[in-house]
């Protein structure tokens, strides 16, 4: 005993838990585990029926709102998955130190790493894939730091190539370029 309190709660290695099969730790832990095994049930297959459902829509829809649809559906499942890691492993994690021995320190730490930065890797994720998100992040990036207007952040579709051709009309869109010959139609 150090300064009249024990070591067991000075060491930072333990983990005080209430037995097992205490009144509230139990069901606290089976709603846990439900949760979890819910979440990881009910996401995937929400996803799935969405994207069909975005097929079958396809005949009545345009081809970039079903895009548009996609992407951003993409983007959530992403994000989803990114919270179901970063915050699941350490609770799994945490839960097995309560029930076993976690023997070092460093993957406890770590697992509060996964933890304080699910949300900034969540973010991330979001403005890198989706596009109307990244494009306007772009925007505020080039308006505040203007010495980065080169073509660093200029992405290929972006640069449009110009020739000259004598029977043929070219239309210009903003991610792709059609060149039609006028002969064909």
């Amino acid at each position: 005993m150090s300064n009249g309190i024990s070591i067991h709660v000075l060491c930072n290695t333990v983990v005080t838990a209430p037995p097992l099969l205490d009144p509230v730790f139990t069901p606290l832990m089976s709603l846990i585990v439900t949760a979890m095994l819910t979440a990881a049930t009910i996401i995937p297959m929400t996803f799935i029926s969405i994207w069909r459902k975005l097929d079958q829509l396809s005949r009545h829809l345009s081809k970039r709102t079903i895009q548009l649809q996609k992407m951003l559906l993409m983007s959530l499942f992403i994000q989803a998955v990114i919270h179901g890691v970063m915050l699941g492993a350490p609770l799994i994690g945490f839960i097995y130190a309560i029930v076993f021995i976690l023997p070092y320190d460093s993957i406890a730490y770590c697992l509060l790493l996964l933890i304080s930065f699910h949300g900034s890797f969540s973010t991330i994720a979001m403005i890198f894939f989706t596009k109307p998100v990244r494009d306007g992040v772009k925007s505020i990036l080039k308006f505040f730091l203007p010495f980065l207007k080169s073509s660093s952040l200029k992405s290929p579709s972006e640069t449009v190539f110009v020739s000259s051709l004598t029977s043929s009309r070219i239309s210009i869109q903003k991610d792709s370029m059609l060149i039609s010959n006028r002969n064909s139609f």
